[in-house]
């Protein structure tokens, strides 16, 4: 995301600062925690506001939703080895491979 963010501590609630609110979160999909805690707080702004409660129900379910795909972490001593490999020292890399093969 770039830009300014909508809500910022001590600024004042008020109906354009809750229009952009909406703008952005329309715009969000959700895949990461932080667009996720901005639809959140769009949830919260409608409910707050008194929007319907369809919009209220719509972007609280996005929240809740699924994330899209799972998170794969790389090994590290294999991402060490890959280190080891890039800066030459081909016989420590092969050690650190070898010791994750045994594993």
């Amino acid at each position: 995301m770039t830009g300014s963010l909508p809500v910022r501590a001590g600024v004042r609630e008020s109906p354009a600062r809750s229009r952009r609110l909406a703008r952005l979160a329309d715009r969000l999909t959700g895949r990461d925690l932080t667009e996720r805690y901005l639809i959140g707080l769009r949830a919260w702004d409608a409910c707050l506001r008194g929007e319907p409660l369809q919009v209220v129900l719509h972007h609280a379910g996005r929240v809740l939703e699924p994330f899209p795909a799972a998170v794969v972490y790389p090994d590290s001593q294999t991402v060490y080895a890959e280190l080891l490999l890039a800066r030459g020292a081909t016989k420590g890399a092969a050690a650190e491979l070898e010791d994750v093969d045994r594993r």
